[in-house]
């Protein structure tokens, strides 16, 4: 079964197969930023860090700190942080933080939007992301497409899991109808404006991530 490269293909059954990518940052990332600068997730800097405009920290962040899975899968990849000065505050990091991870989930979404049904949804699950809605509408932004953010304790992989096996014991006729996930769940509608200013974020990542590699093994 071919697919775009960068992505991993998991086989479900004779019919199904789960496409995607996986990165290395996240949540981590986040938490290496507020050790580091004596900050947390609830703090007067998070909240500044929320309220500044796309793409204004002066940085550009290229989030490698373990490695870097989709899509370049170069194990041996670092963290590079370009555009520091006095000026720089904690606030700073912390943004652009949150935005060097969407690009990069941007992506993974640019390899697999081609297969992706025109009226596709993507959903959000995870401790880290959801517990900051500022970085959701970053993604939505950045991405350009709606996220339907689930509940903190919905527990997608183990439902999913529960309804593969419900439909191979024939207990569950299909999947079609199986995946309604509006309840307690909260729409996040990306701004446009706000989607091209973080296009120009992108790029210099992707111009910084060049410079990493020049090879061009990790693009």
């Amino acid at each position: 079964m071919g697919h775009p490269p960068g992505l991993w293909a998991y086989r479900l059954d004779r019919e199904r197969a789960v496409l995607g990518g996986a990165l290395s940052n996240g949540g981590n990332l986040l938490r290496w930023i507020w050790e580091t600068t004596g900050t947390e997730r609830g703090d007067a800097a998070t909240a500044e860090a929320a309220a500044l405009p796309p793409d204004t920290t002066g940085l550009t962040f290229l989030p490698l700190l373990a490695g870097e899975r989709s899509p370049g899968w170069y194990d041996d990849a670092t963290a590079i942080i370009a555009g520091l000065t006095l000026a720089t505050a904690a606030s700073h990091l912390i943004r652009s933080g949150m935005e060097s991870v969407a690009y990069r989930l941007a992506a993974v979404y640019d390899a697999l939007r081609p297969l992706a049904a025109p009226d596709h949804e993507i959903v959000v699950s995870g401790g880290a992301v959801l517990g900051l809605p500022s970085w959701l509408q970053i993604i939505a932004d950045t991405l350009g497409h709606s996220l339907t953010a689930l509940a903190p304790d919905h527990e997608t992989t183990a439902r999913g899991a529960a309804l593969m096996a419900a439909c191979g014991a024939q207990i569950l006729p299909a999947l079609d109808d199986a995946f309604d996930v509006a309840a307690n769940a909260t729409l996040y509608a990306p701004d446009l404006a706000n989607h091209e200013r973080y296009r120009a974020g992108r790029d210099r990542q992707a111009r910084l991530e060049q410079t990493l590699l020049p090879t061009g093994e990790f693009v």
